[in-house]
């Protein structure tokens, strides 16, 4: 998902497509999450730790063009720095975005620049998640951003930082019920902006009410995401508003296959594993989480496709995909292709113990 991110943004700042000023991506790469993939792609010549220190020879237009904008950043106009700020994230250059933003200042009747602030506040959540400086940075935009959309999406990160790094539920439950007092304006709005949010907020009270244990009330909240999707699908009618409802249908199951497997229930639509590889063939997190899933229903051989094909993306996690294909394949009795998933592991994360010691100690035997 972050790799059709990136172009879509690059295609913004060239002027191919019209740059939308704010737009509305949910996921952005953890730092290091590049320089992993580079590595287990053996292209260390692609390494860097900064846009502009790419040989350039391998430098591409839009990768020369970001580097340029990393340059020359006080020559850029407000529109602009968000969208570089928004590649940046999508690649995971994190210290790059502190170092052109050391400091967040937001102002009322500036919406560009408090944008700005949102998405320098996202990264910086993923560049320190102990830091409590976004979270001001969003109470702030919640309470007092121009724009209805950016105050709920703010109250949606204030939510989820709040249950998932500070482990605070009650907190987190009074930004989501701020967020649902922006209700009435966000109707004002485009009717597809409104079921984007609202599932977005559905799916964060879910992980709520899950690590509470309201099991029963995570499965309400999820099948309500999932409904505003399907509205979302409806109104989707140009290439950016089709790929928010593409980001946001992967993640709403994604959340519905883990709130599945954490609480050994069938609450998700039938065939919601079947579905999962229809909406991302190579994302390696959906595909391992749908193995999860099946494999937490004893369906051992569904189980060991999905995380074979978690594996094809060369990621620690289809590292960690490989290796429970493994596993998935000694209980089916089938010792050949286990052995070839734990020689897969080692070769997607050499130092995997757990591997070595399956094939050296013959447990697939």
């Amino acid at each position: 998902m972050r790799a059709r991110h990136a172009p879509l943004l690059a295609t913004m700042l060239s002027g191919s497509i019209e740059r939308p000023v704010p737009n509305w991506f949910s996921i952005i790469s953890p730092a290091g999450t590049r320089e992993q993939l580079v590595r287990q792609s053996r292209s260390d010549d692609h390494l860097c730790p900064a846009p502009d220190s790419l040989p350039p020879a391998l430098a591409g237009s839009h990768w020369r063009m970001l580097a340029a904008g990393v340059r020359n950043w006080s020559q850029q106009d407000p529109d602009r720095r968000v969208l570089f700020v928004q590649l940046l994230t999508q690649l995971g250059f994190h210290d790059t975005v502190a170092e052109l933003m050391p400091r967040v200042t937001v102002r009322a009747d500036d919406p560009t620049g408090q944008q700005l602030a949102f998405e320098v506040a996202r990264s910086g959540r993923l560049l320190d998640r102990k830091s409590k400086a976004p979270l001001r940075v969003f109470e702030w935009l919640a309470d007092r951003a121009d724009h209805p959309a950016l105050r709920v999406s703010s109250a949606i990160q204030l939510a989820s930082a709040l249950t998932r790094a500070h482990r605070d539920h009650r907190a987190a439950i009074t930004w989501i019920r701020r967020a649902d007092q922006e209700d009435v304006r966000l109707r004002t709005g485009p009717d597809w902006l409104w079921h984007l949010l609202r599932s977005r907020r559905h799916r964060v009270a879910a992980l709520i009410a899950a690590r509470g244990g309201e099991h029963g009330r995570g499965a309400e909240e999820m099948r309500s995401a999932l409904e505003h999707d399907e509205r979302l699908a409806d109104l989707a009618h140009d290439r950016l508003t089709r790929h928010y409802r593409r980001e946001n249908r992967a993640l709403v199951i994604e959340a519905f296959l883990k709130l599945d497997t954490i609480t050994g229930r069938d609450s998700a639509p039938a065939g919601i594993a079947e579905s999962a590889a229809q909406v991302d063939a190579y994302d390696p997190d959906l595909h391992f989480t749908t193995g999860s899933y099946l494999a937490a229903r004893e369906r051992w051989d569904e189980a060991q496709v999905a995380f074979l094909a978690s594996a094809t993306s060369g990621t620690i996690r289809g590292a960690v995909g490989a290796f429970q294909a493994g596993l998935c394949l000694q209980r089916l009795g089938r010792p050949d292709a286990a052995r070839r998933a734990y020689r897969l592991c080692l070769d997607l994360d050499p130092v995997s113990i757990s591997a070595a010691e399956r094939l050296s100690a013959g447990a697939t035997s």
